[in-house]
């Protein structure tokens, strides 16, 4: 039986399949999504040397990420602090050997970032009822999502470039604790769902801050889910409900103030 929590001397692992590898100048980089996304968002994109710095080939001695190969990084929990909601935890490769010293990070981030490495017959303790009692303790903890409610995503904007015709915007979360990748859209979908802080500007700049506000439409604390849409500040809607799992949903918006 497992905690919900992540547990001291666990192995957890993120992983990413490569989608492109793009060459800018001198250098090189690397496009990937998250396979375990609920919903598959912006693609991310790190300077090869970063990237390998962090990532490891899934299987095999693969010394340069390809289009299509399989990536993860490797962790192991050192410590949990339920009282802050805090995980302790270092990267490891994938011998177990540490490679870095220990980094924090707060629950809910953790969880929707890495899954648990199981291994042999091991399955997901969901119905478990001690997984249920510290899945709920973690939710008790929180502020709890309600209809109606509006939430921010708030990123930066890192750069713009053409490719294949279309114009893409790089941009970095604002709220990220860690080491988090800049994802990047098509401009067009990065406009339909995100708007300036400052409202009206000309184009889109390096540096220029903007949001992506979204309303939750419903939330159900027995399927650990909030379903939620993308509006405006004015409070026009912006495309149809999505739903995420609450933990994710959290490691991604903070609430409007």
């Amino acid at each position: 039986m497992r905690s919900w929590f992540p547990v001291m001397g666990e192995r957890w692992v993120f992983h990413v399949d490569v989608e492109e590898i793009r060459r800018e100048e001198t250098k090189i980089f690397v496009r990937y999504q998250p396979v375990y996304m609920q919903q598959r968002g912006a693609v991310r994109e790190l300077d090869e040397r970063i990237f390998k710095g962090v990532f490891s080939p899934e299987s095999g001695p693969g010394q340069h990420p390809l289009t299509g190969s399989r990536w993860a990084i490797f962790v192991e929990v050192v410590a949990v602090d339920r009282r802050a909601m805090v995980v302790g935890y270092r990267h490891i490769n994938s011998t177990g050997e540490p490679i870095t010293e220990t980094r924090q990070m707060s629950v809910h981030v953790f969880r929707a970032s890495f899954r648990r490495e199981l291994s042999g017959d091991d399955q997901p303790p969901a119905k478990d009822p001690s997984w249920e009692k510290d899945r709920h303790e973690w939710q008790a903890a929180q502020r709890p999502p309600v209809r109606g409610e509006l939430y921010v995503l708030d990123v930066t904007i890192d750069s713009v470039r053409e490719a294949d015709g279309k114009r893409l915007v790089k941009y970095v979360p604002q709220e990220t604790q860690q080491y988090a990748a800049p994802r990047e859209l098509e401009e067009k979908v990065f406009i339909g769902l995100f708007e300036p802080v400052d409202g009206a500007v000309e184009g889109i700049n390096p540096g220029d801050e903007w949001l992506m506000m979204v309303q939750v439409t419903d939330y159900d604390d027995e399927d650990l889910a909030v379903w939620y849409r993308a509006v405006s500040s004015a409070g026009g809607r912006k495309g149809g409900i999505k739903q995420l799992s609450d933990f994710i949903f959290l490691a991604n918006f903070k609430p409007e103030k």
